[in-house]
């Protein structure tokens, strides 16, 4: 038998297959079974991959467990997460094959035991043991997976009880499928494509008890500590009533905690009372013991008493936790004492009970320790269907009310997109119904069901191939769909009779069918799905999420529904995005669904949906990257079968709301101030607040500001009828509910709760509640501020949006009242078509809805049950409705006695009948429909009554209800326009392969490329999707296009025609629309407007064709995009930063862009400049290929921030257009068609001949781009453009170290305009060397190299290298390298040599002109790169040209330094050469920023491990030193910053060679202006700033004290000062750490801390002094010269001499102890360059000796008898002794600079 099974040939076997799957299956079972001898392991990289991983492995999916080795190194039993592992299996079960194996190795593991019987030992081709393996279950008796088929135990090595064991990981490789290489055949020569893989982590018991002791041990945790090992923080869940069910499990197995057991069981992991919390001494550590079960404990929302469940079946779960069961329970609720029996609390929706999971030992029950926690606070708002939410009346559930009032947190997970592979047509066959291609491996914990291996995947006989079996997923467009994904068509769903689509598929109103994640899932918590975003949150933000879920269970009572939890990461990734740490934030879940919704909802799509504040010290502001991962909660996989879709997760950072009370009517819209009876109430959380104060009684202050931040200036605050800068608002101790606000904050009343509570019964504390003057054409947002820190009185630092964790509202217009249009899926309608039968039918539902303002959250929303009457004009006429004499008061009459009339009664004329008569008059014209209704989609629009209406809807009740609030209406007609055309034949527009999510097709071109075709007169080529009840089409109206609507209110009717169809006719098989446009457009439109065009045609009738009377229209939208455009980010678009949206573009001004010839809307931005007064500056458009885009200064918003772009291969239309940080681009806007530009030919049309064609949107594109002074952009490597432009300010006569982000750059394109050193020509063109404009001399500009050698002066007759100064210093290259000491500063000679490259961004000095060509008067330097020279010529110093010049090479200039990319997760590394200095001494390296974005120092240093974490900037000569910890978490105020074109110091750590380069990559940009850091707590400490002449800040020496510093120099927390002599004029402070002039000292104290100056001269220079608040201690300024004390205030300022080094002493006390009293030591140290300092407080030094380090005296000094003594030596390591005429002595060595 087995000879013939090894001989059967492929074609038998081919022939086999033939006879059907049960044949095949059976040969194939014996192949690979009876010939396991034959079977071979080799690596396959699966279907899936395109290659193995970098371990030589295949990549799958991959789920992580931990097992722990106890003291008896007992065996340990793997447990596989399969259905009845532990008795027979279960048939649904993978069945093809198991591999265990050592994962470490990739080979077998000796301490793996086979206990399963059918496990075998397989090797390689090289004779390798690769594991135990199983194959085939399902041919060997049809045996199922289970332990005792292929089970294993781990044999433990004999060291493994040992704490630093370091482990074993194992795996098992789990498949459905026997597709062996891709091949299949006889026998297995390599794997197939893996299902899943499992990882067992195998750690000593000990390490697991150790952890789990200190985690839970309160005397070591820190505000950023977990509570226990499984701190699972707050939990959300959304409860239909007080028995709707949630889980809550603990990571491991319930038998599988090691712990040292509690002896103190009266302390608690939760505790109001500090003291009876659990500390380590509460572990008794002399022996572990092992879980048996887990038991829970609860406690009630004050933390004062507690009540004990028990386990559930020996199960790491808890699946019926609820409140009544906690509250109710027999237990009973104990105080926390243990003995006390108490009441038990009242708990209802709002209220939180805290939970902790116990591990317990079986044989002893007393034995036991918390493992993991949980805090569970719950909210009404449970599961629903959208039907169920329309039916409440829950507005703020909505999709449509999320998105207009909160930030889009990440792009929604629809899964749409998972694969490039993906389509939104509709599924046709069962094929194209569902992905072949698995989601990322990391994306998902379920192993992937691949239809293409359906013939290599035996599972039971009832099997079907397309969709998953336990523990599996795919994604679909459908379920049930006859034909498609219904049973015939090869589906099993356990929810048979529900047809179901996308949520695509319903937002799009069937247009668009895009995929859902169907999971049957395991038996234990897993991850469904995980996305990552940025974002800036801190505590107290809002979070609303909204997901949707399908039950698709089967409907039986035993089966188990739906429950996921969602959970918030924060994440820390490394330099190459890969995530290093991860702390949980909060988590969501949506309950049990048999439990929590109203009917199961079974088969239909039901939003679990939350809203939270992130609560206190949840860590969020310590991140900017976020992943959120949605885990299956089902208690097992006996049913659990849901489908998922449209995860959405907002953000709403701020923290005070502005709520209109009721709307501005229309008749009140023209007041130039809100109408005194409409309020703004302002309020803010309370707890929130209350914490930012101190949590004591106190006050916060408010104010209104406009959008650009200013203070609104005219408001009376507190009532006494003056303008105030701010109000001043009262913030309680404790929540009073019955306290009243003052009556100046509430409008006179006094009756205005101070206090209120949300839907979430969270409390909020009422600032205010008034009428306030603000003008109605306005956006102001409040900001408020907290008290100051050193005066409380007063208001400390004002909210705003780009400090996220500042109090600030949301910018806010005041709501008027009005009507929007929408059709039955909610989009906005403003065409209806009619059909040309007699029915004329309108082709969607016409339905109104009101915009009034949201008075339960501020901003507005949109009322969908308001009813009206309606009154249409005639048609292309005004609406008349107010005009009618009396028409108004008729219908006010009719509705006051016949209020829910839906028709005009006959009953009105017996006592109305004038009234009734004009009525009737109105009805029977067709203009006055009395309805009683929001819908007009029932009235028949005439044949002769075609055209623009402008309706009036008329409210008919003064209030409506929907859910528990009620709504004010103006009782006025609100005015809308509507066109209404006849549904002739349809021509759509658009490309064939692309699916439209809606009919509106929008053209987005440029006024150049209208100009290059109107030149031609060639034309612009539209295309044509399809046409419609006609085969052929000719057009009306001489072929004319019309202009039918816009937005530019420069418009008018002559302007109507813009151009004409050049084709003569149309067929159903034509592609193309070519369009010719009038010179004339060039002057009707406006750059940044829109413009609608129209044009008709009707049929063509043919024989057979059915006659089509009415002509058809098509309209489409032209969106002009202007060609300079200016970034403009804003608090109003919530501050997107996303390129592609559209709300980010300004038209630029003349002022910008420096042009001339340029007109201006609105006003002239340039004196004498043009202006359109008829047009304003507004939003414009995305810039196109032709656009010239400028990036200006964005201080307190956000820059540009780009992120790749997906395009789908089937038809180019991206799918993924959010940046890196998860802002969105304008909705919908990669359907708009695109005018292409073709760089390549001289008029940029396709050809050359000025014809142009479309194409769909592409992204982050613009032709040239202008950095202007302080501008940025992120992710630059994403940036499609030809060239760049940078621009920097600088100070004249002050050096800088800077750098460039481009390429191609040489110090001599470092140049200047000579009048004024303002490089102010015309933006965008080339810069060349003029000597009419420019000059060497006349504006000089100074630069200095570091550390580098070769000549650097050209004049023919001086020949100074590097490394000369200015002849007076000696030079660096004299000193031999064991004198040279690495603080000496290795500046080059100024030099003039014109090709000195500046390549990769590394850093150079600059300085703009000199003291012979500056005044105080100058303007800032401005100077702008690159140059378009190519040669340099040099002058004389009479300006004279030489005849020397050097040639360079500029291929590049015009490119920034980081490569071009489209690929995902880009991160544009750069290095920056360290090994260039030619001193090997010199540890100091000087390096720049080479992007166009700022890049924090944290995250370099932390990349670069071999630097010290600190940096040196010089910005205006003022040299700053920062250290930075890296053992901190991140947080943005502990970090420095480097800006573009900015270049900082590093120094190699000490004993450590500098690596050959430095490394950048983008994953150390920040955004500049951003902040996520709440109120900082300040340090002790002082601030000490040496100031120039004119009261400028010259330099800044820091003092920390904390009380664990160390008092000599330590190199990880004082940073030493630089004296950059060779740069800076301006004085240097500083203060003394051991031997060391630092500019940063941390200290334990201040005593007597020596402090100086350094400068050029020996003069005397103020210095200003700022102690921290912290710092109680008064300062005194010790003169050792006079003896002298003098008060350090910070109202004064105290004169030094500068260069009197070891004179001046900070100190805290006003005089000097008795003689025999040590002060201090004697301080040794070397101030500056060739300066060594001894100095005593309290006595003369009398003589100093200083030895060589080989004991050589080198100089002495004697008979001092100063205070201080300063000794000139060369720089070098020296040993010194310094002796006192009181005695003291001092040796030490000391590095003199």
């Amino acid at each position: 038998m087995n000879i013939l099974i090894h001989n059967i040939s492929a074609a038998v076997i081919s022939f086999l297959r033939l006879l059907g799957t049960a044949w095949t299956l059976s040969v194939f079972a014996v192949l690979c079974v009876t010939g396991a001898d034959a079977q071979t392991f080799a690596h396959y990289r699966g279907v899936a991959n395109t290659s193995l991983d970098e371990r030589g492995m295949q990549r799958t999916v991959e789920v992580e467990y931990y097992y722990y080795v106890d003291e008896n190194l007992s065996d340990i039993t793997l447990q596989l997460p399969c259905m009845n592992y532990n008795s027979n299996g279960n048939d649904n079960e993978p069945r093809n094959y198991f591999r265990w194996y050592d994962y470490s190795t990739d080979r077998a593991s000796a301490n793996l035991k086979a206990f399963g019987s059918k496990l075998k030992a397989v090797k390689d081709a090289d004779g390798n043991d690769c594991g135990l393996f199983a194959i085939n279950l399902y041919s060997d008796g049809n045996l199922n997976p289970c332990h005792k088929t292929i089970g294993v135990t781990y044999n433990p090595p004999a060291d493994a009880s040992d704490s630093s064991w370091q482990g074993e990981t194992i795996a098992c490789d789990v498949s459905r499928y026997n597709d062996w290489n891709g091949t299949g055949g006889e026998t297995m020569n390599a794997e197939p494509t893996l299902s899943i893989r499992y990882i067992f982590h195998i750690h000593p018991a000990r390490r697991l008890a150790e952890m789990i002791a200190d985690a839970a041990s309160s005397d070591l945790h820190n505000s950023a500590s977990n509570l226990t090992l499984e701190d699972n923080k707050r939990i959300v869940v959304g409860i239909k009533n007080l028995g709707a069910r949630i889980a809550l499990r603990v990571n491991n197995k319930y038998d599988q905690y090691y712990f040292y057991p509690l002896k103190n069981t009266s302390h608690h992991v939760y505790a109001a009372d500090k003291t009876k919390r659990i500390t380590s001494e509460d572990f008794d550590r002399t022996k572990i013991f092992r879980s048996g079960c887990i038991y829970w404990r609860i406690y009630d929302q004050t933390k004062t008493k507690y009540t004990d469940l028990f386990s559930w079946s020996k199960s790491n779960i808890i699946p019926w936790f609820d409140v009544n069961t906690a509250v109710e329970n027999g237990n009973g609720w104990t105080n926390l004492d243990g003995k006390t029996k108490t009441s038990k609390p009242s708990v209802t929706y709002g209220d939180i009970l805290y939970v902790v999971a116990y591990a317990r030992n079986d044989a002893d029950k007393s034995k036991y320790a918390p493992v993991a926690n949980f805090e569970v606070f719950f909210q009404s708002t449970y599961p629903k269907t959208d039907a169920q939410i329309q039916a409440a009346g829950d507005k703020e559930r909505q999709l449509s009310y999320i998105e207009d009032h909160y930030k889009q947190a990440m792009k929604p997970v629809t899964f749409d997109d998972d694969n490039t592979d993906m389509t939104l047509a509709a599924p046709t066959t069962p094929e194209d119904n569902l992905s072949a291609i698995p989601s990322r491996w990391d994306r998902r914990s379920y192993a992937f069901t691949y239809p293409q291996l359906k013939d290599f995947a035996p599972v039971n006989s009832w099997w079907t191939p397309f969709t998953p079996v336990h523990g599996e997923y795919n994604l679909y467009k459908s379920a049930n769909l006859k034909g498609v994904s219904d049973a015939a068509s090869g589906y099993t769903w356990y929810q048979k009779t529900t047809t179901v689509y996308d949520r695509t598929y319903a937002l799009t109103g069937g247009k668009q069918y895009g995929h859902f994640l169907y999971i049957d899932a395991s038996d234990e918590s897993r991850q469904i799905a995980a996305a990552d975003f940025k974002a800036d949150l801190c505590s107290g933000a809002k979070l609303i999420f909204s997901g949707y879920v399908s039950n698709f269970t089967a409907d039986v009572t035993t089966a188990v529904d739906p429950e996921v939890l969602f959970r918030l990461y924060g994440v820390i990734r490394d330099e190459n995005d890969k995530i290093t740490d991860r702390r949980l934030i909060i988590s969501f879940s949506s309950g049990e669904f048999n439990y929590n919704t109203d009917s199961r909802n079974m088969g239909e799509w039901t939003q679990v949906y939350a809203k939270l504040v992130l609560p206190r010290n949840s860590g969020a502001e310590n991140y900017s990257d976020f992943r959120i991962v949605m885990d299956n909660m089902c208690k097992s996989t006996n049913g659990a079968d849901y489908l998922i879709d449209d995860l959405r997760l907002y953000i709403d950072p701020t923290k005070a709301e502005v709520i209109q009370n009721m709307p501005v009517c229309p008749s009140e819209t023209s007041a130039a101030d809100l109408p005194s009876h409409v309020t703004l109430k302002i309020r803010t959380a309370y707890e929130s607040t209350l914490q930012m104060v101190g949590n004591k009684a106190s006050h916060v202050f408010y104010r209104f500001c406009d959008e650009d931040g200013n203070a609104v200036s005219t408001i009376d605050y507190d009532g006494d009828r003056q303008p105030d800068e701010y109000g001043t608002a009262e913030v309680p101790a404790a929540y009073d509910e019955t306290k009243k606000l003052p009556k100046a904050a509430a409008g006179g009343r006094t009756d205005v709760a101070m206090f209120e509570k949300d839907e979430q019964n969270e409390k909020l504390l009422v600032l205010a509640d008034r009428n306030f003057p603000l003008s109605m054409s306005k956006k102001y947002y409040v900001s408020v501020a907290y008290p100051d820190a050193d005066d409380e009185t007063k208001p400390g630092a004002w909210g705003v949006a780009s400090n996220v964790c500042s109090c600030y509202s949301e910018m806010f217009e005041l709501v008027r009242q009005n009507v929007v249009i929408t059709d039955a899926n909610g989009s906005v309608v403003t065409t209806v078509r009619v059909s040309c039968d007699e029915n004329r039918t309108p082709d969607v539902n016409i339905n109104a809805k009101l915009e009034t303002p949201d008075i339960v959250n501020g901003g507005k929303v949109t009322l969908d049950d308001v009813r009206f009457d309606w009154f249409l004009s005639e048609p292309d006429q005004s609406n008349d409705f107010e005009k009618i004499p009396k028409l108004k008061e008729a219908l006010d009459a009719y509705r006051t006695a016949y209020p829910t009339a839906t028709s005009l009664s006959s009953d009105f004329e017996a006592t109305n009948a004038e009234q009734y008569a004009l009525l009737k008059q109105y009805v029977d014209a067709g203009r006055l429909v009395i309805a009683y209704s929001n819908s007009l989609t029932n009235y028949k629009f005439a044949h002769d009554r075609i055209g623009l209406y402008k309706v009036a809807a008329i409210p008919v009740a003064a209030t409506v209800n929907e859910g528990n609030t009620t709504y004010h209406i103006c009782p006025e007609p609100m005015y809308f326009s509507l066109r209404i055309v006849e549904d002739g034949p349809k021509m759509t527009m658009g490309f064939g392969n692309v699916v439209y999510p809606n009919d509106e097709r929008c053209v987005r071109i440029g006024l150049p490329q209208i100009k290059a075709m109107t030149e031609k007169g060639a034309k612009l080529m539209l295309p044509m999707t399809s046409l419609e009840s006609s085969k052929s089409v000719a057009f009306n109206n001489e072929s004319k296009i019309f202009i039918s609507d816009t937005n530019d209110p420069s418009f008018t009717n002559e302007l109507q025609v813009v151009g004409k169809v050049v084709n003569e006719e149309v067929e159903t098989d034509d592609s193309l629309i070519e369009i010719c446009f009038d010179r004339s457009a060039l002057t009707t439109f406006h750059e940044g407007y829109w413009y609608e065009l129209n044009f008709s045609f009707s049929q063509i009738r043919q024989a057979g064709e059915a006659v089509v009377s009415c002509p058809g229209e098509t309209f489409i939208k032209f969106k002009i995009v202007p060609e300079y455009l200016t970034w403009y980010s804003s608090a109003s678009n919530k501050l997107n930063a996303n390129w592609n949206n559209d709300l980010n573009w300004m038209r630029s001004t003349a002022a910008v862009i420096y042009k001339k010839d340029y007109t201006d809307y609105g006003s002239a931005s340039l004196e004498g400049g043009n202006a359109d007064n008829r047009l304003t500056v507004q939003q414009a458009y995305v810039p196109m290929k032709f656009s010239k885009v400028t990036v200006t200064d964005q201080t307190g918003k956000v820059y540009p921030y780009l992120g790749n772009i997906v395009y789908r291969p089937s038809n180019d239309v991206a799918r993924k257009l959010a940046n890196t940080k998860g802002d969105e681009a304008t909705t919908d806007i990669q359907y708009d068609m695109a005018v292409k530009w073709n760089y390549d030919t001289e008029d940029h049309s396709d050809t050359g001949d000025g014809n142009f064609s479309c194409e769909n949107f592409k992204g982050n594109l613009c032709d040239e781009i202008y950095f202007k002074p302080e501008a940025e952009l992120l992710d630059p490597c994403y940036l499609i453009y030809r060239k760049a432009y940078v621009e920097k300010e600088m100070e004249p006569n002050k050096w800088y170290i800077v750098s460039s982000p481009l390429r191609d750059t040489y110090a001599g394109d470092m140049y200047v305009p000579k009048a004024d050193g303002r490089q102010q020509t015309e933006a965008f063109h080339p810069i060349s060397f003029d000597e009419a404009l420019y000059s060497r001399n006349a504006y000089p500009v100074y630069q200095r190299s570091w550390d580098k050698g070769g000549r650097e002066v050209v004049d023919n007759v001086t020949f100074y290298e590097a490394a000369d100064h200015d002849g007076v210093l000696t030079r660096i290259d004299t000193l031999s390298d064991n004198s040279m000491n690495v603080e000496s500063l290795y500046w080059s000679h100024v030099y003039n040599r014109m090709d000195v490259p500046y390549a990769d961004g590394k850093g150079f000095a600059i300085k703009m002109t000199d003291d012979y060509t500056s005044s105080a008067s100058s303007p800032l330097a401005l100077l702008r790169l690159p140059k378009a020279d190519t040669s340099y010529a040099y002058y004389a110093a009479d300006d004279t040209k030489s005849e020397q010049s050097v040639r360079v090479s500029k291929e590049e200039a015009y490119r920034l330094l980081v490569e071009p990319s489209n690929v995902e997760g880009t991160f544009s590394h750069i290095e920056q050469q360290l090994s260039a200095n030619i001193h090997d001494r010199n540890a100091y390296h000087l390096l720049g920023n080479p992007y166009p974005a700022t890049i924090s120092a944290y995250l370099f240093l932390k990349a670069n491990p071999s630097l010290t974490p600190k940096i040196w900037t010089l910005e205006a000569g003022r040299l700053e030193g920062h250290v930075i910890d890296l053992t901190l978490a991140y947080d943005r105020h502990n970090d420095v910053l480097i800006t573009p074109m900015q270049a900082f110091f590093v120094k190699v750590k000490d004993g450590e060679t500098a690596p050959a380069a430095a490394t950048f990559s983008t994953t150390m940009t920040v955004d500049r202006w951003i902040s996520t850091s709440s109120k900082r707590v300040s340090q002790d400490g002082l601030t000490v700033t040496a100031m120039e002449e004119d009261g400028k800040a010259a330099s800044v020496a820091r003092v920390v004290i904390n009380e664990d510093a160390s008092e000599e120099y330590d190199d990880t927390e004082d940073v030493e000062l630089l004296n950059n002599s060779a740069l800076s004029s301006l004085p240097q402070v500083y203060t003394v750490a051991g031997s060391e002039a630092v500019a940063l000292n941390n200290v334990p104290a201040i005593e007597w801390l020596p402090i100086g100056v350094v400068a050029t001269t020996s003069s005397r220079v103020w210095l200003s002094f700022r102690t921290d608040r912290a710092h109680r201690d008064c300062l005194w300024l010790f003169d050792a010269k006079t003896r002298s004390f003098t008060p350090v205030s910070e109202a004064d300022s105290i004169a030094i001499e500068a260069n009197d080094h070891g004179r001046y002493y900070i100190t805290t006390a006003s005089s000097l102890p008795g003689e025999d009293a040590v002060i201090s030591e004697v301080k040794i140290f070397s101030p500056c360059a060739g300066k060594l300092t001894a100095t005593a407080a309290n006595s003369m030094i009398s003589t100093l000796y200083i030895y060589s380090l080989n004991g050589q005296l080198v100089t002495s000094r004697h008979n001092i008898a100063a205070s201080n003594a300063t000794v000139d030596l060369h720089s070098g390591l020296y040993v010194v002794t310094a002796e006192t005429e009181s005695g003291s002595k001092a040796t030490q060595k000391v590095i003199v600079k």
